[in-house]
This record gives structure tokens, sequence and C-alpha cells, in this order.
């Protein structure tokens, strides 16, 4: 079982100055997210230019994974052999990463995704 799925147990600091540290990373529940595709790994895979729309799930502080569900679109759109964008946005605030999807499958949810945060992330103003 996941650490992500496991009850809310207060704020957690994950990464310093990033919107998880300043509210607790389980409060980002239900915020929503946007994928892109920023390189195929493959040399011979197909580039996607296009937005995916996501929201927050859960986070795992060790894996440094956040869990998303994927609105509107089959798991199988999703490359295993990418390099993504991810933003993060709470209300004027959001926060942007790069990273790989480690796993994709169908939950009771709906489709989820596992998000591995590569370089931590970058905050933003929407102002």
């Amino acid at each position: 079982m996941y650490s992500w799925l496991l009850p809310y147990k207060g704020p957690q600091a994950v990464h310093d100055g990033s919107i998880f540290a300043e509210r607790g990373a389980f409060m980002y529940e239900g915020c929503p997210v946007e994928l892109w595709m920023e390189q195929m790994i493959l040399e011979d895979g197909e580039f996607e230019d296009r937005i995916h729309y996501c929201k927050v799930i859960g986070y795992d502080e060790d894996r440094e994974c956040i869990e998303l569900l994927l609105r509107g679109e089959e798991v199988d759109i999703i490359s295993l052999d990418a390099v993504y964008g991810c933003k993060i946005m709470d209300g004027d605030k959001s926060a942007e990463c790069k990273g790989i999807i480690r796993e994709r499958y169908l939950d009771k949810l709906g489709n989820m995704l596992v998000f591995q945060i590569e370089n931590g992330f970058y905050k933003n103003s929407l102002n």
C-alpha cells in the first residue's frame, strides 16, 4: 500500500520554499495540475505537444512522488518514456517541477498517474 493513501497526519514540510512546505503536502489534495511532455526519452518515441489536466490525490514524501488523477483521458495516452513538466495551482500560487511518470493504472477513483519529481519545485505567482 502506498503511504499517500494513508489517513492525513498533519502538515509535512517537503521542499523549502515550495507551496507544499508552506501548507503541508496533503492540503493540496484536489488542487488542479497541468502536465505536459518536455522531452521524449526514446529515440523513436513520439513527442506529444499538449496539456493533460489532472488533480492531486496525494504525495509520497519518501519517494518524492505525486499521485495524480488524470481527467478525461485514458492512462495509456501518457508515456512512461518521457520527461514531463508539472504545474500545481492553488489560488494565486503555483509550483512547477519536472519529472517522469513511474506508474499509470486504473483505480476505483479513475485513471491514476504516479509522477516522480526530479529537481524539486519552482514557485510562481500568477499575478
